[in-house]
């Protein structure tokens, strides 16, 4: 598998984050670990074991109580902050141990990186809406099959 493919679905939204954590991230610049796959990867794994949590388990959330639009909208935002918070602390886990440097291979000069606690936490603002649009089409699939959630989101 191009793990390729996870740099590129962050690149499209790279703007909101900026383009120098992306290349940190990438492990174009600092470190030559691609971060990307692991966030990706465990973000929607998160995202679709919480679906199905919600849609399937009925010991832990009774239906009485969680077949509303709500019960479903707060496994949402949970899967959502989560998702937030892997994406965060990968980030800040290499902002860390990075130098914040790199050499550029086309003029060899060295650069710094401008990176700050701001773009750490809009990257995962975008890994939360990755997620939750991950989180979105899992339900439209699993209700389907649930017995009790059936009718939720709509």
């Amino acid at each position: 598998m191009n793990l390729d493919v996870f740099d590129n679905i962050y690149y499209w939204l790279h703007a909101l984050f900026g383009e120098d954590l992306w290349m940190l991230l990438a492990g174009q610049a600092s470190t030559d670990t691609d971060h990307f796959p692991t966030i990706f990867i465990v973000s929607i794994a998160l995202a679709i074991a919480l679906c199905a949590f919600y849609y399937f388990n009925k010991s832990v959330l009774p239906p009485s109580k969680f077949n509303t639009k709500l019960g479903w909208l707060v496994i949402f935002l949970v899967a959502a902050f989560l998702s937030w918070a892997v994406g965060f602390s990968i980030a800040e886990y290499a902002y860390n141990v990075s130098s914040l440097t790199y050499t550029d291979p086309e003029t060899s000069e060295e650069i710094t990186l401008d990176i700050n606690q701001g773009n750490l936490i809009v990257f995962g603002l975008v890994n939360a809406l990755y997620s939750s649009v991950i989180y979105f089409f899992a339900s439209l699939l699993f209700k389907r099959w649930s017995a009790n959630y059936h009718n939720q989101p709509f």
